[in-house]
């Protein structure tokens, strides 16, 4: 048996993936498969067959939430049902609910949020009166997110604090933290800051007790944009300093656009737009890779904000129609919604009212007449007002 051999490969695979190197973790993932099925047919001893079939589950799991960050959703979907084969065959729930999972968050790329919900509830059935708290935190902190996203924020406000008052209750303290961050994001996506800010303090306290500084990364980081949505600049800056005392295996490239991109969004609240630009140029001319996708979306939409505000909308309209052209629209349904918004904003700016109007009308058609929350501090007033308006219209067009 090559059972270390197994080991040794799907340890680098996640040290691959944990560091964003996802090609390269794919394609040592489809050599540990051919390995698995190859061992499959030449052993005939029944333990030997449970050991390499588990391992194949593990990999078709692992391999198929990979290839979602560089977009391969059709052979994605794939592998993960390959491995939800295998976890019935098993009746290895833990396994069946954090694939459920992974094809949730296919569809949700997808922009699929009701397919997405669906197969979240699914998964959680499997291990809701199970001891597997954190694969359900993980399930209800998702549901929770499309719930906000489809504007039922009472439901997705029921769920988490639900979720939280039962792991206060039982004392699963080493959990709470995630708990309070899913909390968080659903008070950041009320436009609530105030509250944002009580509940990312708590995960932070949680995951330093706990010793999860990936975790911790990643709760400073939503409290900085918090601090910047505040107009907190100072606070801002002073917890960016604090990133750079995290460590954590894989701790990389990643991590330094991330921050990047925060100081960004600082230089655009101080109207500091020239340096603004002259960042996100810097960093775009480092992305090559297909698995950056998603960052050089965000650094263009990035970019055209700053020419709506710099009231250049003529360059934003030809900044988004190159997104548009680069992208897929229905696999960033959301990329592409915010994207709409600044290109009806440049239309506004430029006093094409019609125009502006019936881009957002698409986009409401596209998302059931729901608005995707993103960081609204960058949209003029008179512009909110008009988006506001043209959603309104648009429900009552719906309901007649």
């Amino acid at each position: 048996m090559k059972h270390l051999s197994y080991e040794e490969s799907r340890e680098k695979i996640y040290l691959l993936r944990d560091e964003g190197k996802f090609l390269q973790a794919i394609e040592v993932s489809q050599l540990l498969t051919n390995e698995l099925l190859s061992d499959l047919v030449t052993t005939n001893i029944p333990e030997q067959q449970n050991t390499i079939k588990k391992f194949l589950m593990n990999n078709y799991y692992i391999e198929g939430a990979i290839l979602r960050q560089v977009n391969n959703l059709f052979q994605s979907e794939i592998l993960l049902h390959k491995g939800l084969e295998i976890a019935f065959e098993y009746n290895d729930v833990r396994t069946i609910s954090k694939i459920y999972s992974a094809l949730a968050n296919n569809h949700f790329q997808n922009g699929n949020l009701e397919y997405s919900l669906e197969l979240l509830n699914t998964g959680f059935s499997y291990i809701e009166n199970t001891d597997f708290v954190l694969e359900a935190i993980i399930l209800q902190g998702n549901m929770g997110q499309i719930h906000s996203m489809l504007g039922e924020f009472e439901k997705a406000d029921e769920i988490l604090t639900t979720l939280v008052h039962s792991l206060e209750l039982l004392k699963k303290r080493e959990y709470l933290g995630n708990a309070y961050y899913s909390l968080a994001l659903l008070k950041y996506n009320r436009n609530q800051y105030e509250e944002t800010i009580i509940w990312l303090v708590r995960s932070i306290d949680q995951f330093e007790k706990n010793n999860k500084p990936r975790n911790l990364y990643m709760s400073k980081v939503e409290l900085i944009r918090t601090f910047i949505q505040l107009n907190e600049i100072e606070k801002a800056e002073e917890t960016i300093e604090q990133l750079n005392q995290i460590t954590f295996e894989g701790k990389g490239e990643k991590e330094e656009l991330e921050k990047l991109i925060l100081f960004v969004n600082i230089f655009i609240k101080r109207q500091e737009y020239t340096i603004a630009i002259f960042s996100l140029d810097s960093i775009l001319t480092n992305l090559d890779s297909v698995e950056q996708v998603v960052c050089k979306i965000i650094i263009r939409f990035l970019r055209a904000v700053i020419h709506c505000l710099s009231n250049e909308n003529e360059k934003a309209i030809e900044l988004i129609e190159k997104i548009y052209s680069e992208i897929d629209s229905t696999r960033y349904i959301i990329h592409i919604t915010q994207t709409n918004y600044i290109q009806a904003w440049a239309e506004f700016n430029l006093n094409n009212i019609e125009n502006a109007e019936n881009i957002l009308m698409n986009s409401f058609k596209k998302t059931k007449g729901k608005i995707f929350n993103f960081d609204m501090f960058y949209l003029t007033k008179n512009f909110l007002v008009f988006l506001n308006n043209t959603n309104k219209n648009y429900l009552l067009k719906q309901q007649s």
